[in-house]
């Protein structure tokens, strides 16, 4: 199963949180400002542009977009009217902050992280949960770049990274959306990649994009520790930073990546970098769920 190159799809400056839905491929260039939407059957291309770095995009049950920009909150957003409506403020009021990653549970509850804009020390992120009001309940604080979320298939544990040397594992109730008992899942080797964006598969395994380290690590949840069964290689482009399943069957992953920040060399040496690629795999995803506002935690 080799891994394809989308030639038909813009090549993105900083591409993340891709996520299929009704025969669309969703995702967005944060450090471009811009919303995708990419129709397979009938190639229509749609963006938003947001005019801030966009953190992450989910879809509510109307299918309009539900989008972390920046450092001023979560938004609902439409593709074809371009308007904006407030629904969250950040978790905390840091002008440092900024809106990083973001994801539905199957109960349609959202999840969004932020980190510092300077990626450095003290850490300031913080992953909140989508409660009521105008603001989102804090979840975990402080953290690093809050970055990918995933729930196993039977909705019982939730796992989580930071962009460190850790992937979590946190016991899941997907009834109230509590989320406790956080444990290390996966202790990452320090000459490695950085996880950034993830997704699981029907059979549990976890996905997940090593920014910095040309590959998608896949991981098997043994007791509550994570095996590395399979490492995807991506070796036109150095920093991957998300994956989701999509296709008619749920077995196509999609990967997204960045061109950001690359040295002339690096640019030579990855020259797909920004790319978005496919993998066709034997075991499909789960479809991703829409925001739904009704169903909030208690």
């Amino acid at each position: 199963m080799s891994v394809q190159v989308i030639q038909e799809l813009p090549r993105t400056r900083l591409g993340e949180g891709p996520m299929w839905d009704s025969g669309k491929l969703h995702y967005v260039d944060i450090a471009a400002c811009e919303i995708h939407r990419h129709d397979f059957r009938t190639q229509a291309h749609d963006t938003i542009f947001t005019g801030v770095p966009v953190g992450f995009a989910v879809l509510d049950r109307e299918g309009r977009v539900i989008a972390g920009l920046a450092d001023e909150g979560i938004f609902r957003l439409e593709f074809n009217s371009g308007r904006r409506e407030l629904l969250a403020k950040p978790c905390r009021d840091n002008p440092d902050n900024i809106a990083n990653d973001g994801k539905c549970d199957r109960a349609g509850r959202l999840w969004a992280g932020t980190k510092n804009k300077s990626e450095k020390p003290p850490w300031t992120g913080s992953l909140g949960r989508f409660d009521s009001g105008l603001r989102l309940t804090e979840i975990l604080y402080p953290v690093n770049i809050s970055n990918g979320i995933a729930w196993s298939p039977d909705n019982t544990k939730m796992y989580y990274n930071d962009s460190t040397d850790k992937i979590w594992r946190l016991d899941y109730d997907i009834n109230t959306g509590a989320a406790t008992n956080r444990q290390v899942f996966v202790d990452l080797p320090s000459d490695g990649g950085i996880p950034d964006g993830m997704t699981i598969d029907a059979e549990g395994q976890l996905y997940v994009a090593m920014w910095g380290g040309s590959c998608i690590d896949v991981y098997r949840d043994e007791n509550g520790r994570g095996i590395l069964v399979e490492t995807i290689a991506i070796p036109s482009a150095l920093q991957t930073s998300s994956a989701a399943f999509g296709g008619d069957n749920l077995k196509t992953l999609f990967i997204t990546t960045a061109a950001m920040n690359l040295t002339p060399e690096q640019q030579t040496k990855y020259p797909d970098s920004g790319r978005i690629f496919t993998v066709e795999r034997s075991v499909p995803g789960i479809p991703e769920t829409r925001f739904d506002n009704k169903k909030l935690a208690v």
